[in-house]
């Protein structure tokens, strides 16, 4: 293979890496019966429309399962495979929380794509950094961790697994049950990091149907890291955010990032 080739697929997979911005659990849907096999697949991409997360075993540091039994929280560990998605069976009826963390990786950018990107997911206090130091022109060297939930139903009983906290550094946390919200309602959510709420944070919503992306909204946080959602359209959403800092060790990075979602459905 010609170099000129080899440079040419390099820049492809570059730019993909660039672009494949969010990261979600997506199930096989969110609404189960008893005993129904739920399938969770990591994905990431563009505008809410996914693609499989390679290597997850690799990159993954766990993926759990928390629920409500007799009237306390439960855990349970979910096998990871590269080869084939993670499903489980649930055996209770309530709702299940699934959530995700992933190890640290390493990303290097050109200071252009780097300001391109801070633009684009909304991230001031890095910006802000760049230009009051003269850095916008910068390379960037980041390493980023996932932190992402999904939330599904399993029969019409209602319960508090929605609220469980996982102890992620980034914990996206709505104040009242998803499952109870109809189209045109609001829906409140706490956004938390290392334990303390994020306020004044850029957050978005997206809401996708029939593989149709039909929200795309950014909304910010109060003093209480609280975001109020309007909920203007039936479908899956998605509930996200980056959270990204300066690294203690300017000799390996510049930046560390943390990307947080929280999906579910609304019918």
């Amino acid at each position: 293979m010609s170099k000129r080739k080899i440079l040419f697929l390099y820049s492809l997979l570059f730019v993909t890496i660039v672009s494949a911005h969010e990261f979600w659990l997506a199930p096989n849907k969110y609404f189960f019966r008893l005993n129904e096999e739920v399938i969770i697949n990591p994905s990431v991409g563009e505008d809410f429309k996914a693609d499989n997360w390679a290597n997850r075993a690799k990159r993954m540091l766990w993926l759990k399962c928390f629920s409500m039994k007799d009237g306390k929280e439960s855990v349970e560990p979910l096998a990871v495979s590269d080869s084939l998605p993670t499903n489980f069976k649930p055996k209770k009826n309530g709702n299940y929380l699934i959530a995700l963390q992933s190890k640290p990786s390493f990303i290097e950018l050109a200071g252009y794509k780097f300001e391109e990107y801070l633009k684009e997911d909304g991230i001031e206090n890095i910006a802000q950094y760049r230009l009051v130091h003269g850095d916008t022109a910068k390379r960037s060297r980041e390493f980023y961790q996932r932190c992402a939930k999904t939330l599904i139903q399993v029969g019409d009983m209602q319960t508090d697994a929605y609220s469980v906290k996982t102890n992620m550094p980034l914990e996206i946390t709505p104040l009242t049950n998803p499952y109870k919200l109809k189209k045109q309602d609001s829906i409140a959510f706490r956004f938390e990091f290392k334990g303390k709420p994020l306020v004044s944070q850029t957050v978005r919503s997206w809401c996708k149907s029939m593989d149709s992306l039909k929200v795309k909204a950014f909304y910010k946080t109060d003093v209480k890291g609280v975001a109020i959602i309007p909920i203007s359209e039936q479908g899956e959403w998605m509930i996200s955010l980056v959270r990204m800092e300066l690294y203690s060790d300017i000799t390996k990075a510049d930046y560390e990032s943390f990307w947080g979602s929280y999906t579910f459905e609304v019918r």
